[in-house]
Parts: structure tokens; C-alpha cells; sequence
């Protein structure tokens, strides 16, 4: 039966996906992709699954921690954007800004911007140029490179690009940045379709509106209305919008790389190693210390962090799930405790024992699924993005399936997953698991038995896989066929497989 429009979504998720497209990136030839509730990168091995992933991972980093942290809040100096005085110091500006920032004081909601001071606002969104190194920054740190120009696929192509189009609610347009790559400069670029200012997000900052231009009469209290104050306040607006419109990428994100069982297992001595090398700089060389992406980096991090964080932070629901993968899967606890300097030991316990072990003696499942535990009990709050590098592995098929179905949860949940994966298995049970909702009755699916089940619209599979003309790698979006599968090519394997055992089996009659 089909799905109706009023049928429940992912809590705390929007129904449209952050858009990405790369051309000449890594070993991508060229892929569109959508960022949907959960996204699935499927294919063989080297096309480009975790480069994509990746990507998405470094550009949710920069714009989480700029917006958190206010590292491009506020861009005061609004000449450095290259927007012409004589736009901003108008009379007219200044008299709407004014007139407008009274009727804040007089109305219920916030009142529309004059068309004048939009047209401002939507030039200085338009200026990227002051990304471009802070961005540029986060992806070489996220990759573990030294240089930008490493990401372009060589030696086909002599520059790469990505855009990433983020769509606005109610269909009232996109934001789209362009990233260009090549081998010398990184370049960014912005353009705003479509939208019309402002954002209801924006009575919610109504008193730092407020607070700000009190502060600036403050300072210049013989020149309320002039240039530095109008220019401040339209820049402080500018961004405001901006970062309404980066909802999708403004969310925390979280990596859980391929070798996470080997960090889990070494972290102290991953941790040893970089403070010896800290406490010894400047006496000796460091050639020979490898230097660690920030993706492991950020991955090590959040372990360490994990011992500091107060119970009463912990998600109730999530944490609900990970007792449910201890239950059903590990059949055990996976605990931490806190050293004297609060650095996190971690442990598991099967069920019925009364020792526990360390991680690193544990099964290679119990090793493998840790992580997820842990950042479901002590890290992941809804509204997250959580990018997983081939769950499956070190599972047992039936292991596979029920991670499969505790990732839907999580969804449902509403954190957002994206996970890269060679199995089979894995997905086929995310087909079940769409075709599911598909078979039930809309009106009978609610918050409880809606958990194991999600709709098409909020599922995305994306097939990576060699295109022989560029020798480089496309990726095209997988669609579930007559057969109620996706059709992902791991059918011929299996096929030729049986093939070959066929043939070896008569030679031998």
C-alpha cells in the first residue's frame, strides 16, 4: 500500500536532503548525491565510498563548530566581503534599518525586511570568498593531506569541484556553495536562489538583534545611524540568515571509521605516543610519527571525552537502544570507567559473568559494535549526523541484519545515518525494511510500531562502481525493483559464483 503524504517521518529530521555533487574528486568521475535520514554507499572496494563520506563528514564539521564557536559570526568589517559602501551607507539603508528595527519593538512577529536592505543582506550571502580557507583548512585536517590539490582525481583531471545545495523548507528555494579545487588555490563560491527574507528563525534572535544595536548606539552615541553601525548590523543579519539556511549542515557530526576496533584497542597507546611526541618537541625531529586524519583524530577524541560526561546529559531513548544492542546482539554490557586523571577505560561484561574483560579481549564482534554502544549511551543526541564505515564487518549475517535494523531505529530516533557498506546483507534488509512500511496500513503506523520500518522518501542507496570510458568512478542512486530489492550488482557475483561451482562440479562426474 502506498505510503500517504501524512504518514509519521524520522523525528527531529527535515524531509529533504542536503544535496552533494562532485566531479573529478578522488577517485569519482562524478556522483549526485542526497543526504536523506539514512544513506547508504554501496560498491566495491576503492570507488570512492569513504571519500564522499568523508566530505560530508568535514563540511558539517566546519560549519557546526563556526556557527557554535562564532568564528564567522559577526563579520564586522564588511568592506573585506567586497560590498561597496555606497550600498550600505545609502540614507535609504540606513532609514529602513532604523525603521525596521523600531517595528521589532511593535509587532508580535518579526516584521519583513525593506527590499532595499534585503537586496544588502543577500549580497553579503553571496560573498564566500572568506570561507575559502577555513573550509579548505577543515577538509585537508578531515582527510589527513597535506594540500587541497591531493583530493583531485590524478591523473585524468587538473581540477575537481563539489557543490552542496542545501534546500529550504517549503520549497522557498536553495543555498548552494562551490567548492573549487586545483592544484594551487581553493576557491568557494555562494548563490541563493529563489528565497525571499526573512526566516521565521529569525524571531527567535530578535533580542541579540536588539542587544546589538543597543551596544552600538552605546559606543557611538553621537552617530547612532551611521556607516560602521548600519554595516555591523546588516553583516550580523546576513549571517543570521545564513546560518538559518545551513541547518543541514550546522548539525554535530560524527565519524565512526573502518578501524575503529584498532583504535578502541590502542587508543592509550595512540594517546602515549602524542604526548611523548608534544613533551619532546623542539629536542628532537619527528620524522616517522604519522600523522593521523581528523576523522580518527576527532573519532579518539570523542573516546576520551566520553569519561567526562554527567549522566544527566545522556539521551533516555538512545541510551534505550543500546541496551538493546547489548541485549540482543552482544549479549553483554560495554561499560567505561573514568581514571584518577578521568581518562575512560573501557570493558565488557557478557551476561551471567561476574569479571568483566577489557575490550581488547573481547570477540572482534563485541570490539566492532562498541563504538555504537557507546556513542548511542554517551555522544549522539537527536537531530545528529552519525557516518558509519561498513557496520557489518566482523558480523555474522544474522549479526548484519540486526545492526540494520537498530540503525532504523536510530533513525527513527532522529539521528541521521549515513554508512558505507560491501554486504549483501545489509542491503537487503534496509529493502525489507522500506518495503515494510510500504505494506502497512498508514493510519496503524504510529511512534511505536513505526520503529522498524521506514519510509522511501526518508531512505537513500547510492551505488559507487567503475565507468570504463574515464577510468574513474560514478555514482548513480539505487531504486528498489520489481524483485523488491536494490539491484546492486551483488546478484551476479552470487550468480557466477554458482556458475563456477557448477562447472567444477560436472568436470569432476
Amino acid at each position: 500500500m502506498a505510503v500517504t503524504p501524512d504518514a509519521p517521518s524520522s523525528q527531529n529530521l527535515p524531509n529533504h536532503g542536503l544535496n552533494v555533487s562532485v566531479k573529478n574528486f578522488g577517485p569519482i568521475y562524478r556522483g549526485n548525491i542526497d543526504i536523506r535520514p539514512l544513506t547508504v554507499f554501496v560498491g566495491q572496494s576503492n570507488t570512492g565510498k569513504s571519500y564522499l563520506a568523508t566530505l560530508v563528514y568535514s563540511l558539517h564539521r566546519y560549519f557546526s563548530n563556526s556557527i557554535n564557536n562564532f568564528t564567522y559570526f559577526f563579520p564586522w568589517k564588511i568592506k573585506s566581503l567586497k560590498v561597496k559602501d555606497e550600498i550600505i551607507s545609502h540614507p535609504d539603508i540606513i532609514k529602513y534599518l532604523d525603521s525596521w528595527i523600531s517595528a521589532l519593538n511593535e509587532e508580535d512577529q518579526t516584521p519583513p525586511l525593506p527590499e532595499r536592505v534585503e537586496k544588502v543582506i543577500r549580497s553579503i550571502i553571496e560573498n564566500a570568498e572568506y570561507l575559502a580557507d577555513p573550509i579548505e583548512r577543515e577538509i585537508i585536517r578531515c582527510y589527513g593531506i597535506n594540500s587541497i590539490g591531493e583530493l583531485i582525481r590524478l591523473p585524468y583531471a587538473n581540477e575537481a569541484e563539489a557543490i552542496v545545495d542545501i534546500p529550504q523548507p517549503d520549497k522557498r528555494g536553495n543555498l548552494q556553495y562551490h567548492l573549487g579545487i586545483n592544484h594551487n588555490e581553493f576557491n568557494v563560491t555562494t548563490k541563493l536562489d529563489g528565497l525571499s527574507l526573512p526566516f521565521p528563525d529569525w524571531i527567535e534572535s530578535r533580542e541579540l538583534i536588539m542587544m546589538s544595536k543597543t551596544i552600538l548606539n552605546d559606543l557611538n552615541p553621537e552617530s547612532k545611524s551611521d556607516l560602521h553601525n548600519a554595516s555591523s548590523l546588516l553583516g550580523m543579519l546576513a549571517e543570521i540568515t545564513r546560518n538559518t539556511m545551513n541547518s543541514l549542515l550546522s548539525r554535530n557530526a560524527y565519524y565512526l571509521p573502518a578501524d575503529r576496533t584498532g583504535v578502541m584497542h590502542s587508543h592509550q597507546v595512540v594517546v602515549s605516543a602524542i604526548i611523548q611526541n608534544a613533551t619532546t618537541a623542539g629536542l628532537r625531529p619527528a620524522h616517522g610519527v604519522p600523522i593521523l586524519s581528523g576523522v580518527l583524530s576527532d573519532f579518539l577524541e570523542q573516546l576520551i571525552q566520553m569519561a567526562s560526561k554527567p549522566k544527566s546529559e545522556i539521551n533516555q531513548k538512545l541510551d534505550s537502544l543500546a541496551s538493546s544492542v547489548e541485549e540482543t546482539v552482544l549479549k553483554g554490557g560495554v561499560n567505561l570507567c573514568a581514571s584518577s586523571v578521568n581518562y575512560p577505560h573501557f570493558y565488557y561484561k557478557p551476561n551471567g559473568w561476574n569479571l568483566t574483560l577489557p575490550l581488547m579481549r573481547s570477540s572482534s564482534m563485541v570490539s566492532e559494535l562498541a563504538p555504537i554502544v557507546l556513542y548511542l549511551r554517551h555522544i549522539l543526541t537527536p537531530g545528529d549526523i552519525l557516518i558509519i564505515e561498513e557496520p557489518e564487518s566482523h558480523l555474522h549475517p544474522e549479526m548484519q541484519i540486526e545492526v540494520i535494523r537498530l540503525l532504523a531505529r536510530i533513525v527513527r530516533s532522529g539521528v541521521q545515518v549515513v554508512v558505507t557498506t560491501h554486504s549483501e546483507w545489509v542491503l537487503d534488509e534496509i529493502a525489507t525494511i522500506v518495503q515494510r512500511s510500504q505494506k502497512r496500513e498508514s493510519d496503524k503506523i504510529n511512534s511505536e510500531n513505526a520503529s522498524d520500518c521506514l519510509f522511501p522518501h526518508e531512505v537513500g542507496a547510492w551505488l559507487f562502481k567503475h565507468h570504463g570510458k574515464s577510468d574513474g568512478v560514478v555514482v548513480e542512486e539505487l531504486e528498489i525493483d520489481n524483485s523488491g530489492l536494490y539491484p546492486s550488482g551483488f546478484d551476479r557475483v552470487a550468480i557466477d559464483q554458482h556458475n563456477r561451482w557448477a562447472e567444477v562440479v560436472s568436470e569432476t562426474e
